[in-house]
This record gives C-alpha cells, sequence and structure tokens, in this order.
C-alpha cells in the first residue's frame, strides 16, 4: 500500500499554494476543438542523485478555465509507492480549482513502483456523455494507477507536460523521453501543434493526416538541474 501523506503535501505545495519550480516543459492547446484522448509511454532514466525533496516529471490534460488538471506522475520517492528510493512513484492524480468544495479539490489514486529503465504508458480517455476523464497508467509488468475526474462543465483543451521541484529539491532531472504519443481532437483543428507558448528544451516533431489525430514519434525532454532555479 502506498504512503502518500508527504507526496500529497508535496503535490499541494506544488499547485501553487507555496513556491515552486518549474524545469522544462511542453504544452499544447486547441481553441476551437477539445481533445477526446491521448496517450503516450514515458521513458525514465536515471533517479536524481539529491534525495532531498521531490523532484516530480508529469504530464496531464487541462480545461480551457484551468480549473481542473488531470495528471500521471512520477516522482523521486519510490518509497511513497511502496518501493525504495532508488525507484520512481509512479500515480494518477487530479488537482480541481476553487470552484470545487475544499475537500474535493486533490484526488490521489494509489500508485506503483518503478526501477529506473523500465517504461510505463499513461492513457487518457474523455468520455463526452459522462463529461469526466479516464486515466490509467500502466507499468509494462501490468502494474496499475487509475483515476476518474469529473470535468465539470469543462472540456480538456491542454495537453501538457512538466518538470517539477517541490519543497527542497536540488538536483539534476535527467534527460527522458514520450515515445509514440497520440493526441485526438473532437473537431480538425490545423493549429493544434503549432500552439505551444511555453516549450523549454522539448524536441521531436509532430504529424497529423487530418488536423484530429496528432503523432509524435519521440519526444526527447534535455536534462535539467534545479541547483540555484526559481
Amino acid at each position: 500500500m502506498a504512503r502518500f501523506t508527504q507526496l500529497f503535501w508535496a503535490i499541494y505545495v506544488a499547485t501553487g499554494a507555496v513556491g515552486d519550480r518549474f524545469g522544462n516543459k511542453l504544452q499544447l492547446r486547441t481553441y476551437s476543438s477539445h481533445i477526446i484522448k491521448a496517450e503516450t509511454t514515458v521513458q525514465l532514466r536515471n533517479l536524481p542523485e539529491n534525495k532531498e525533496g521531490y523532484a516530480i516529471i508529469w504530464t496531464g490534460l487541462q480545461d480551457a478555465a484551468n480549473e481542473v488538471i488531470v495528471q500521471g506522475m512520477a516522482s523521486n520517492m519510490g518509497f511513497e509507492c511502496g518501493g525504495t528510493s532508488e525507484q520512481w512513484c509512479i500515480f494518477a492524480t487530479g488537482n480541481l480549482g476553487i470552484s470545487f468544495p475544499e475537500g474535493q479539490r486533490r484526488k490521489y489514486a494509489p500508485g506503483f513502483a518503478l526501477t529506473p529503465g523500465p517504461s510505463y504508458k499513461i492513457r487518457y480517455k474523455f468520455d463526452e456523455k459522462k463529461g469526466q476523464i479516464d486515466l490509467t497508467l500502466t507499468s509494462e509488468d501490468g502494474a496499475l494507477s487509475t483515476s476518474t475526474i469529473s470535468m465539470q462543465s469543462g472540456k480538456p483543451t491542454v495537453w501538457l507536460m512538466r518538470e517539477l521541484a517541490v519543497l527542497s529539491f536540488n538536483g539534476e532531472v535527467s534527460e527522458h523521453s514520450f515515445v509514440n504519443t497520440t493526441i485526438i481532437l473532437a473537431a480538425p483543428d490545423a493549429k493544434f501543434s503549432t500552439t505551444r507558448p511555453f516549450d523549454r528544451e522539448v524536441f521531436g516533431e509532430w504529424s497529423t493526416t487530418d488536423d484530429k489525430t496528432f503523432t509524435a514519434p519521440k519526444l526527447t525532454v534535455a536534462s535539467f538541474n534545479f541547483t540555484g532555479s526559481g
């Protein structure tokens, strides 16, 4: 069973309650449609050598009003998921906006520990009728972390990736990759893959044949050193 007390607090801090520090990042947004499905395979390398504080790598879907964000997360604290300090902690989560009741603003699913090297897959699916996102994280050996988050009246319009340092983390997050990334829109938006105002040190090419399904064979995120950042 995952031990989430400290990790929950860390992610709460990461939502902006206390100063957080962002590393490399990528964001794609549609202004004329919404995302109905997204998936990617995450390939993580070595854990940061610094064991103080939290280093977090995540991808997520977000609505246009920034009210709801559904995230697949990797933390450097493997023991939070029943593993060791030499493993990643992989888990699903949702952060909800101030229009939600206080007790419903953060949702977390039990996660799994992952040794550096093996990959894990993240799948998002938006249920139009129910207005919710089903998120599934799966390791190569079948470990799961799943969550279902209501979008209330919104729809997911943003796909994003972030690196985050929380609390006392000062160290380097090594290069990592997102492989076979696919994002499917409800309606065509030719500008989707080019609407990227916040990119930092993420390399890879997107392609589409119908302006609805966008694919990237490999997105490589450069290493980032948080020492002295922020």
